[in-house]
């Protein structure tokens, strides 16, 4: 009989706080009366290499709500977490830029690229920010750029950098659970949204006057959910190895003791169906369908089954996963598929 094996997973973003922000040691620059935006502060693609994961909490109770009334932040949370696919992209490199020209006035460098829950929570103790950048644009306003990576930062308070210039990293330092950056944007002391702005706007909805220069929410049209990252593996995957990027083969020997799809997705919600399905040459070799119960910041899940028999037939081999959601304006789904080859 053959046996298939599914699972799913949550990872819990850990809140990015600002506690012990880093410390201004210069003056900053004079006020500017000229108008403030900002550039993306990432060098990637968003929705290829890059994705919002969470955005600034409109919820002044103790609940979260994104701008768009969604739930993709979390109780507290004063910025705009941009996540990168993997610990692998992180030790490749993702560059972080400034969003707009000022002048540094605090840096950090020096902690390790700790993910929280392997201990390093009371190492972040007060630097909860990690490594990273704060820039005074001028007229109250300011950037702060947290969780880079060890040794990347490439300025010093002090410094006047310009708009798009390279400030260091993504990185997994301070309170935080995965590679990502936490932009944080504020004018005279207050977090703003960037998708909002200081004028507000109608609820549910971006702001009137974001402060996103203008090709920028063609880049960053809220999505209500992202299916970002899948592979395949040679057995029940663990969640540590597809964090670190390790399961990346294109190619399987028909020996393989088993043969398992696997994906990851940001933003799921209670209600959701999250179909996962392995197609093989001869048609179906494992499925799942769910219907989610929870809202989830991050979530991973698999199908697959053990070797049928001495060997695999030999051929191509598809994983897809789809998730489909009711919203008030209508349906919504979102797919992700990958191929390997087993000869």
């Amino acid at each position: 009989m053959k046996r298939a094996i599914h699972g799913s997973a949550l990872y819990v973003g850990v809140a990015a706080l600002l506690i012990g922000a880093l410390i201004a040691v210069v003056q900053p620059p004079p006020a500017s009366a000229t108008e403030f935006d900002l550039a993306f502060p990432l060098d990637c693609v968003p929705g290829e290499d890059c994705w919002v994961l969470n955005y600034l909490d409109h919820d002044a109770g103790p609940g979260a709500r994104d701008y768009a009334c969604g739930p993709r932040s979390y109780d507290g949370h004063r910025g705009t977490d941009l996540a990168i696919r993997n610990r692998a992209a992180m030790r490749a490199g993702v560059t972080v830029l400034a969003s707009a020209p000022g002048r540094v006035v605090g840096a950090r460098d020096g902690m390790a690229d700790t993910p929280a829950e392997a201990g390093s929570a009371a190492a972040s103790e007060n630097r909860e920010c990690g490594n990273g950048v704060r820039i005074d644009h001028g007229g109250g306003w300011v950037t702060q750029y947290c969780h880079m990576k060890r040794g990347s930062i490439r300025v010093a308070a002090g410094d006047l950098v310009d708009g798009g210039q390279a400030l260091g990293q993504v990185g997994l330092s301070g309170k935080t659970e995965f590679p990502h950056l936490h932009l944080l944007v504020e004018k005279d002391g207050k977090a703003l949204d960037p998708f909002v702005g200081p004028g507000g706007g109608e609820a549910c909805a971006p702001g009137s006057a974001p402060l996103w220069q203008p090709d920028a929410p063609a880049l960053l049209a809220y999505q209500g959910a992202a299916l970002y990252n899948a592979g395949f593996a040679d057995e029940v995957p663990l969640g540590e190895h597809i964090i670190e990027g390790r399961y990346r083969r294109a190619s399987f020997p028909r020996d393989v003791p088993a043969l398992v799809f696997w994906m990851e997705a940001f933003g799921v919600r209670a209600g959701d169906r999250l179909r996962v399905r392995l197609e093989g040459p001869s048609g179906t070799v494992a499925e799942n369908d769910e219907v989610l119960t929870k809202d989830q910041a991050r979530r991973w899940a698999f199908v697959g089954r053990k070797r049928p028999g001495a060997a695999w037939p030999a051929g191509r081999y598809r994983g897809e996963a789809t998730l489909r959601r009711e919203t008030p304006s209508g349906p919504a789904s979102w797919r992700i598929s990958r191929s390997v080859s087993v000869r």
